[in-house]
C-alpha cells in the first residue's frame, strides 16, 4: 500500500485534474493508494470554503482529522485521532527526537517533559522546535559529556531570555505561527483580535472579518470548534484559539 502526503494542500485546490482524477479515483475505487492532505488553514468541518477555489471533494466524517480528537463529532465514524499529540505520543516523540538531532546521547527528564507538554500544548511543530532549541543552547556541554539530561533548570535558563529564545524558534517551521511585527498584514486590528483571544481563551469566528481571516490564514491562530450551551441546548460554534500556551508568552 502506498500513502501520498500532500503538504500545503490548499495550494492544490485549483488543480482540477489532480482532484477529478487521482483524488476522486482513490475515493471511489478500491486502490492500494491512499492520500493524506495537510492544509495550514481551512474550514474545521469541510477543510475548504468559498470563495477560494473549491476542491471537487469535501472532507468530512471519517475522512476528516481535527486538531484534537473529536470522536463522533461529524459522524459516528469520525476518527479518534487528532493532529496534535496525545500525552503518550508527546512523550514518545520527545524521547525519540534527540537521536535525530545529535549523535551525542541526551534526554529530557520527566519534570522538564511535564512542563514542555503544557507549554507546547503538544503542537507537533512547536514540540520539535523547542526540543531543537534546548539542544542547540546546550550543544557544547552535551558534546563534552557534561550534560546527559535536559532538566527543568536547563529549560528555565533558556526561557529566561525570551528574545533569544523566540529568535531561535523563528528558524524552525513553527516560527511561522508567531506574528512577525514587520509583516504588512500584522495590523492594529490583527493585534486586537490576538489580544482578545489571549484575554478570553477563544473568540467566536467571523469569516467576513478580515483581521480574523488573516490570523488563521497566517497560522497565528487556529480555527476550531467550541462547545457552548444556549437555551438548554448543547451546541458547537467556530472559534479562534492560539496555537499553544507558548503563544501566550
Amino acid at each position: 500500500e502506498t500513502v501520498i502526503l500532500v503538504d500545503e494542500a490548499q495550494d492544490s485546490y485549483h488543480d482540477t485534474d489532480l482532484w477529478n482524477t487521482i483524488v476522486k479515483g482513490c475515493g471511489f475505487f478500491r486502490t492500494d493508494i491512499k492520500m493524506c492532505f495537510f492544509a495550514h488553514y481551512g474550514d474545521p468541518q469541510f477543510a475548504v470554503e468559498h470563495p477560494i477555489p473549491f476542491t471537487p471533494e469535501r472532507f468530512n466524517g471519517p475522512l476528516h482529522v481535527t486538531l484534537t480528537p473529536w470522536p463522533g463529532m461529524f459522524s459516528p465514524f469520525s476518527p479518534d485521532i487528532g493532529l496534535f499529540y496525545t500525552e503518550s505520543e508527546f512523550r514518545e516523540v520527545v524521547t525519540r527526537l534527540p537521536m535525530f538531532m545529535s549523535a551525542d546521547d541526551f534526554a529530557v527528564d520527566d519534570a522538564a517533559m511535564d512542563y514542555l507538554y503544557k507549554l507546547t500544548s503538544a503542537h507537533p511543530g512547536v514540540v520539535t522546535a523547542v526540543v531543537g532549541v534546548l539542544y542547540r543552547e546546550h550543544r557544547d556541554l552535551i558534546k563534552q559529556g557534561k550534560i546527559h539530561t535536559i532538566t527543568m533548570d536547563h529549560v528555565l535558563e533558556v526561557l529566561k531570555d525570551k528574545s533569544r529564545f523566540f529568535g531561535s524558534l523563528m528558524q524552525y517551521a513553527a516560527g511561522r505561527s508567531f506574528p512577525d511585527h514587520h509583516d504588512s498584514t500584522f495590523t492594529s486590528k490583527v493585534v486586537d483580535v490576538l489580544g482578545q483571544i489571549l484575554a478570553k481563551g477563544s473568540m467566536p469566528f467571523d469569516i467576513n472579518d478580515v483581521a480574523m481571516r488573516t490570523c488563521y490564514e497566517r497560522g497565528w491562530a487556529h480555527r476550531t470548534f467550541e462547545k457552548y450551551t444556549s437555551k438548554g441546548y448543547n451546541l458547537l460554534r467556530e472559534v479562534l484559539v492560539l496555537p499553544s500556551r507558548m503563544h501566550e508568552m
